[in-house]
């Protein structure tokens, strides 16, 4: 069991939402990595065109009671024992956070960390972005951690503010009323949903009403926040180098890398140009969390690749049209792209790849659970990875599905 495994292990009783746990995991990882590791991004002649850095955006979006808290305080907590990043939580405006990233800090009289790093983490991210409109375009300048070796604050009147080595990982929560409040047109159009990861959920993943009748004295036996957890994140915080690809990592990522640049793609955020790199990054922080090789393995990269590709990023739904359910068409694609695969089947990563932009991972948890429940299709797994294929069922009348079975 790697270790984001063991973290989504230990939170297994609790009612939050199972990706909310796992880009908790994800995200304090990125911070801790920070810019101590990096892949290189060259041409066919070698020659380095920019490093990547294992960064991420990512945006939990929720309604209220779902259980946001939990992943924000794990994530915290996880990077606040690390002690080798600014952990930036609460209320903040853009030139307080500023502030702090051009100030070297030591924890506990250890080694200075003088590159302005930080973990910028928030359980509502209306609070944490205050006073200032330019605070998004700011952060959507510091994603890009390859043109960050220095950045300025020179604004007239205040003294200026150098940074170097600009590494933010931001982990916030919201609801969706409160996100679009504090997300203007402008910073949806100009970068910064582009460079965030969009995590929607809209159900529990349990209903458990948390009673425990032998409750042990201690109030720290048992803690979801263990000192294994903390302690392999500490030794991911002493990793440094180069990240390089194995060859089968290589063959799988090049071919869908094609496939995905050469498709047409109506998205007004910039999201799908940024995908293969938020993908790369994932794949290093999936990396990480099952080896300290500093190689990205095949593994690393199908999961990443499905990951990222399966998340509400624009949220850009379906709408009702006409009377249809908004997911009749979705049904009606899902069996279509199953009755013309070999073998009437595919796994669900692929399936997500090729629903981008009209569907994600949350309505294709729906479209699975009313196939199945229709006996149109079997649900598997192969190599660890989820399978779809049709029934024989499903292929006497699926042509038959209509609009009218979602009514």
């Amino acid at each position: 069991m790697d270790w984001l495994e063991s973290l989504q292990e230990a939170t297994s009783g609790a009612e939050t939402p199972i990706s909310f746990i796992k880009w908790s995991g994800l995200c304090s990882i990125a911070a801790v990595a920070a810019n101590n590791v990096y892949l290189n991004r060259r041409d066919e002649n070698g020659r380095i065109i920019y490093q990547l850095k294992p960064n991420l955006y990512v945006m939990m979006i929720a309604n209220s009671g779902l259980g946001k808290g939990l992943p924000i305080a794990i994530a915290k907590q996880l990077v606040t024992e690390v002690q080798n990043t600014r952990v930036i939580a609460g209320r903040n405006s853009i030139e307080g956070i500023i502030k702090e990233m051009s100030t070297g800090f030591t924890v506990n009289g250890g080694p200075p960390i003088i590159d302005s790093r930080a973990f910028i983490v928030s359980g509502e991210f209306s609070n944490l972005m205050i006073s200032n409109p330019q605070a998004l375009t700011v952060l959507t300048e510091w994603y890009d951690t390859h043109f960050m070796q220095e950045w300025k604050n020179t604004l007239k009147g205040s003294p200026v503010e150098k940074l170097n080595g600009v590494n933010v990982t931001l982990f916030g929560a919201s609801s969706p009323e409160h996100f679009a409040e504090t997300v203007p047109e402008v910073n949806i159009r100009g970068g910064f949903i582009g460079r965030t990861l969009m995590v929607y959920e809209d159900h529990r993943q349990r209903t458990n009403p948390l009673v425990c009748l032998d409750e042990p004295d201690d109030e720290t036996v048992n803690s979801i926040v263990t000192n294994d957890l903390i302690n392999y994140l500490k030794d991911i915080g002493h990793i440094k180098g180069r990240f390089t690809w194995t060859q089968a990592a290589a063959d799988y990522f090049i071919p869908w890398y094609i496939d995905w640049r050469e498709k047409q793609w109506d998205d007004r955020t910039g999201t799908v140009h940024r995908m293969p790199d938020h993908c790369l990054k994932v794949a290093m922080c999936l990396s990480l969390s099952r080896r300290a090789t500093l190689k990205i393995e095949v593994e690393d990269m199908e999961d990443a690749i499905e990951l990222c590709t399966g998340l509400t990023i624009n949220t850009k739904r379906i709408t009702a049209n006409g009377g249809k359910h908004p997911l009749a068409q979705a049904v009606r694609e899902v069996m279509d792209w199953l009755s013309k695969a070999p073998n009437y089947t595919l796994p669900r990563a692929r399936i997500l790849q090729k629903a981008y932009g009209d569907f994600d991972g949350v309505d294709l948890d729906r479209i699975e659970q009313y196939l199945v429940e229709c006996q149109y299709l079997k649900v598997g797994k192969e190599a660890g990875k989820t399978i779809y294929k049709l029934t024989g069922k499903a292929l006497e009348t699926y042509i038959k599905i209509t609009e009218e079975s979602w009514s």
